[in-house]
């Protein structure tokens, strides 16, 4: 440990005094009473040594600061002094924190010490005291052999295994130092074991504490887990559900167009037919008058249908075409060779039913002449009495074979 600065030779009456170098003497006056009253004598508590150092140097730089004149010559060398006493405060702030912190690390040296002395020491009463359980069962032992040859007799001076083996412990504990423990020594043992077995419990405790708690947060993680999947579950489901329902949704809305849609085409070719029927009509109207057809006959007219090779769904029947289809010029609708061979026949009812429905309707022979479609017949009659065409007889002929 270094030595403590010595102090420089002049007094630094400021620096007693806590203040700065421009202080009034209002502000000496203060410092004065605050100092004088932390530092006289009569104001230290009982029982303390009584030093009055510390206030004689307050009470002289006091006295100084105060006086004009003795100020005034102190002053003059001030600047010299402030700087000696700046260094040792300096010096000695350095020297006591290097002081303070050698006893602090001398202080943990001691501690240290003591508390392994004392760890040592404990340790060795352990050791003594499991040594004399030890002792006492090799001791039965002994006894054992001894009885097992002597029974209760004791000889001066016994060679039994059992006495050879009690005298050779015996020099061994003397030779290496080994005791019994005292009475005291042996209480602290028990002690002793009392805390191990309390701290044993207590660790057993805190582990068992730390197992239920793991397996607490095992459980609530299960259980959040779960919560998690069932709630995962029910919105696939509800997410499912609004899919399937979205779909049909869809599903309706483009069966109700298609149907609106093949409905529409279906109006369109059940027009187109109606028109044809009424050319039709017409000139079976007027050959009739002229006598050259009867009424009591079954025709079948000449829709002019396309015949397209194409696998199709029939639009009237439902039916699947696997080969050949009949378009409607207008509209695109399509028909089986049945249906349209259904559409295509028209009896004499039924010329009779649309003569009737025009006479009531007010229509004029004339201009219903006029806005007839192409009802053309052809000179050659079905097998059922009908007037075909040139294509259609052939596509009859095709059908029947």
């Amino acid at each position: 440990m270094s030595a403590r600065p010595t102090e420089p030779v002049g007094p630094d009456h400021y620096g007693a005094l806590e203040l700065d170098s421009d202080a009034t003497n209002l502000m000496i006056k203060k410092a004065y009473r605050r100092l004088a009253l932390k530092y006289h004598p009569d104001k230290q508590a009982a029982g303390e040594v009584k030093d009055d150092s510390k206030f004689k140097i307050i009470q002289n730089s006091y006295e100084t600061l105060m006086c004009p004149d003795q100020k005034a010559n102190w002053e003059y060398e001030y600047p010299n002094i402030y700087e000696l006493w700046k260094n040792y405060r300096r010096d000695l702030a350095d020297w006591e924190r290097r002081t303070a912190a050698e006893a602090e690390a001398e202080a943990e040296r001691a501690r240290n010490q003591t508390q392994q002395e004392e760890a040592d020491r404990r340790r060795n009463i352990w050791l003594m005291c499991e040594a004399q359980k030890e002792r006492r069962v090799v001791e039965a032992e002994e006894d054992i052999l001894h009885f097992a040859r002597w029974g209760n007799y004791m000889p001066l001076f016994c060679y039994c295994k059992g006495c050879k083996q009690r005298r050779k412990r015996l020099a061994y504990e003397r030779h290496s130092g080994l005791r019994a423990p005292t009475a005291d020594e042996y209480a602290e043992y028990v002690q002793m074991k009392q805390e191990e077995a309390e701290r044993r419990q207590q660790e057993t405790m805190r582990r068992r504490r730390e197992e239920q708690d793991a397996e607490a947060r095992e459980r609530i993680k299960k259980a959040q887990e779960k919560a998690d999947r069932v709630k995962r579950a029910e919105e696939r489901k509800r997410a499912a559900k609004e899919k399937v329902k979205a779909a049909r949704s869809g599903e309706a809305m483009r069966r109700r167009q298609e149907e609106n849609e093949r409905k529409a085409i279906k109006d369109m070719a059940m027009a187109y037919n109606a028109e044809r029927r009424k050319g039709f009509v017409a000139k079976m109207r007027e050959e009739s008058k002229k006598g050259d057809a009867s009424l009591d006959e079954t025709y079948t007219i000449d829709l002019q249908w396309k015949k397209v090779k194409r696998a199709t769904k029939c639009l009237f029947c439902e039916e699947q075409i696997k080969y050949y289809s009949f378009q409607c010029p207008e509209g695109g609708a399509t028909a089986c060779n049945p249906c349209l061979k259904g559409m295509s026949r028209v009896t004499a009812a039924e010329i009779v039913d649309l003569e009737c429905k025009m006479r009531n309707m007010g229509v004029d022979e004339e201009e219903y002449d006029d806005d007839r479609g192409n009802g053309d017949v052809s000179e050659e009659k079905s097998r059922d009495g009908s007037i075909l065409d040139e294509e259609q007889a052939r596509e009859a002929s095709e059908d029947d074979e």
